[in-house]
């Protein structure tokens, strides 16, 4: 699991990581069972040059 944000970095969680990844993990289990989270993006790019 990716902490990334500095206020759930394993820095500030120190002793607490293994408890909030174990919270965190439960929550997502009891939302989606299968573990697998799918979200679709659309990008689009415009491209252009100075005249």
């Amino acid at each position: 699991m990716q902490l990334s944000y500095g206020y759930s970095s394993s820095r500030q969680l120190g002793p607490d990581v293994k408890a909030f990844l174990s919270d965190v993990r439960e929550a997502l289990q009891s939302f989606e069972p299968s573990g697998v989270f799918e979200k679709r993006v659309r990008t689009e790019v415009i491209i252009a040059r100075r005249p």
